[in-house]
C-alpha cells in the first residue's frame, strides 16, 4: 500500500500490513515513488535483470563504504584532471586507489557507515 498525503489510516496497517518499510528521512509527495524505488532496489538483485551480475560486486554499501568516484574521458574536463593512476593501467594501484577513495568519500559524506566500518578492522 502506497500512503498519499498525511499516509493510510493506522487500523489498515495494523490490520493488514505485514512489514513497514522506510526509504529514508525525508518527506514524498506520495508512497508510489518510494515502491519505485524499493522495486528498482529489489530487482537489480533478480539474476538476468543486470545485463552483467558481476557489477553487483562493487556497488555502494556491499563492502559497507560508498563506491569510489568514477572517472571517465577525456583526462581533463572543464580544468580539472582525473588521478593519474587510472591512465597508467596498473589494476592493483588502480584498486588501492578506489579502495582509500571509496574510504575518505564514506567518512566526509557519511560518517555513521564510516564509524561501523573502522569498527570492524579492530
Amino acid at each position: 500500500m502506497c500512503g498519499r498525503y498525511e499516509g493510510i489510516d493506522e487500523r489498515i496497517v495494523e490490520k493488514y500490513a505485514d512489514e513497514v518499510f522506510s526509504i529514508g528521512d525525508y518527506i514524498l509527495t506520495g508512497g508510489e515513488l518510494a515502491a519505485m524505488v524499493m522495486a528498482d532496489a529489489i530487482s537489480r538483485n533478480i539474476d538476468g535483470v543486470l545485463g552483467n551480475s558481476e557489477s553487483l560486486d562493487e556497488e555502494s554499501f556491499n563492502h559497507g563504504l560508498l563506491e569510489a568516484p568514477s572517472f571517465a574521458k577525456p583526462k581533463e574536463f572543464a580544468n580539472l584532471t582525473s588521478p593519474s593512476e587510472f591512465s597508467k593501467g596498473n589494476h592493483s594501484k588502480i584498486a588501492k586507489l578506489k579502495k582509500a577513495m571509496s574510504i575518505a568519500k564514506t567518512k566526509f559524506f557519511r560518517p555513521d557507515l564510516y564509524r561501523i566500518f573502522k569498527s570492524k578492522l579492530k
